[in-house]
Order: structure tokens, then sequence, then C-alpha cells
């Protein structure tokens, strides 16, 4: 338990409760000051006895102590598309950025596409919070039992529907959008845990093909790759398999994969990203307005694979006691060549 004793205004503490939801988890007790006739403005003292209180808070309100919000320093500082620059700690869901709400995000607030555009004025976007986020370690209803390592910066765990997916802990909607003082730490966990599950699936003649769906979405997400293990007999049709499929859907794949990578660094653009079991990338860059299925990996590696009936990963749940013998399997089967450990 952490305890803080900060100044706030009335208006403060209600906007405090509407934006990060006080009432769940922080006791708060009211001592009026003493004020003089000519100062009935003076805010009460607010003692909160905090309880697994975000960092976010605690750096925005505790960094500039001893004077009143309309004598703070940063209330006027501007972002980056021109709205209100947020404190620190801060992150866009949307595209990652910290120098800007996600209310002016750019990714945000993009027009639909002709034919689903709705009348009337729609309000900002509801940012994905941790608690809901399918990948957040902090998301009660996270299925903990599927995950079968756990290293500093990465997990790697068992989705619903197959194979295996590397999660960075740090809730970032794609690889791309990463900050810079975290990025190089998350690549190199994940790039072992690649290199791990590829040692693994080779003892098994099997290869890894990963993928990444890089999408911005006005929501945000959680950045993570998959890694489907398929025959070696198979490795050199992945490529083809991908081409053949994507000029069927009109997706193109970048003959530059790094340069065009880099093209989308830091929330510029959405994209989807294949690492083939010989090393090589391939690369489509995902445009405003042109209908991209978050599914378009699925798709290939089913119809290599000759199971289409498993295109469709809700098909493939199991049972949860399924679900928790197939995670001891593979935790037993990776033990020797878990980087984590």
């Amino acid at each position: 338990m952490a305890k803080a004793r900060i100044l706030f205004s009335e208006k403060m503490l209600s906007n405090l409760k509407n934006v990060f939801g006080l009432k769940s988890w922080v006791s708060l007790e009211n001592h009026r000051l003493g004020t003089s006739a000519d100062d009935a403005s003076l805010p009460s003292t607010i003692s909160m006895i905090v309880r697994n209180v975000p960092n976010r808070l605690r750096t925005t309100y505790a960094k500039f102590p001893g004077h009143f919000v309309r004598d703070c320093p940063t209330k006027d500082a501007k972002g980056d598309t021109g709205g209100r620059k947020p404190k620190p700690g801060y992150v866009c869901r949307a595209c990652g950025s910290e120098n800007h709400y996600i209310e002016d995000c750019l990714v945000a607030n993009q027009r639909p596409p002709q034919g689903e555009r709705r009348s009337g004025k729609r309000g900002p976007p509801k940012e994905i919070a941790p608690d809901e986020c399918w990948f957040c370690l902090s998301n009660p209803n996270l299925a903990k039992h599927l995950i079968v390592a756990i290293g500093s910066e990465c997990y790697v765990t068992l989705p619903k529907g197959g194979h295996v997916l590397i999660v960075p802990i740090t809730h970032y909607p794609t690889y791309s959008t990463i900050q810079p003082d975290l990025v190089q730490s998350i690549m190199e966990e994940t790039e072992r845990f690649k290199a791990a599950l590829t040692a693994m699936y080779a003892k098994y003649g099997s290869v890894p093909v990963v993928f990444e769906v890089g999408r911005l979405t006005a929501k945000g997400g959680h950045a993570h790759i998959q890694v489907v293990p398929i025959p070696s007999r198979l490795e050199n049709k992945v490529e083809e398999a991908f081409i053949r499929e994507g000029q069927a859907l009109g997706v193109d794949f970048e003959e530059d994969p790094e340069a065009a990578i880099a093209s989308y660094a830091n929330g510029k653009g959405s994209y989807f990203k294949i690492d083939l079991p010989d090393g090589r990338k391939m690369v489509h860059l995902i445009k405003d307005q042109v209908p991209f299925s978050v599914q378009f990996g699925r798709q290939v590696l089913v119809g290599l694979l000759g199971i289409p009936d498993r295109l469709d990963w809700k098909a493939c749940m199991l049972s949860e006691e399924e679900d928790r013998a197939d995670a001891q399997a593979f935790k037993a089967a990776f033990a020797s060549f878990n980087p984590a450990v």
C-alpha cells in the first residue's frame, strides 16, 4: 500500500474521479483547511490511501509539488498534434505516442471508409484499458493458465485456437510504436524466444513461420507476434503461398521490407510483417481505405497445411482442462530451450 498526500481543488478531484475511476481504488478522506473570509476558494486537502495506484497518476500529480493547478508550469503545454500535451507516463493506445492524448490522435480520428460513415457527431474513441486488454497481465480475465514462459520483457502463451504468441509485457499497439528506451530490450528478448522456439520445433521436424499484424486502431491494441510451426518439407513453399493468396486478395509485398517497416515506424502506419523460415522477411503496408483481414496470415497457413477447417480460431477452442493439459505439455517440451529459465 502506498500513501500520497496531495492538494486538489474540488473540480480537479471531480475530474480525477471521472478520468481515473478513483472510486474503484482510492479511499478519500476530506479535511477542510481553515480559510479566511477573503479566500473561500482554498481547496480541500485530500488524504488518499492508494491501492495499486498506476505510476502515471503518481508521476502526473507529484512531479510539481507545492503549487495549485492554475499555477502549474505545464498546464498550457501543447502536444505534437496541437492538443494538450499529456503528463509523463501517458501513452496513446492508438499509435503509441507519448506526445498527445487519444482524442487528439490522427490515427484514432481517421475517417471511416466510404459507406461506413455515421451521421451525427461522434465522441472520442474509448481506449482499451489494461484491465480490458486481452494481452495485459493486469487483466483479471487473461487466460494465465495458457502462459508457458515469462521473461523480463515478454511472455510466451498458447492462444485459444492453436500455435504460439510472443507478447511484450508493456502495452504498445505494435512493435514499431514501442518507445526508443524500451525497444532494444524488448526486441532482443523477442528474438531469443523466437530462436528458442525455432530450436524446439527443429527437434520435431518443423520450422516456424512468424508474423505480426501491426495494425493501428482507434481503440488501440497490444503488440504481439504469432509463431506457427509447419513441417520442414513445406519450408520452401511459404513465400509462394503468401504471394499467391495476396494476389487474390489485393495484398502486395514491398521489394525492400526493411525500408518499408522503417517508413512506418513510430506509429506512421499499419503493416503486416512475415519472418520466413529461412530468415527473410516479407512486408505489406496496410493502406487507409483498403480492406485487410487480420486473419490473412492464418488464412494462408491453414491453406498451406491443408486444414481449412481451422481458419476460424473459435472453431479450434478446447475446454479449460484440455487447454491446461496442452500448456503443461508445451512447457515440458520447451523447458530445455526456454531462455527465461
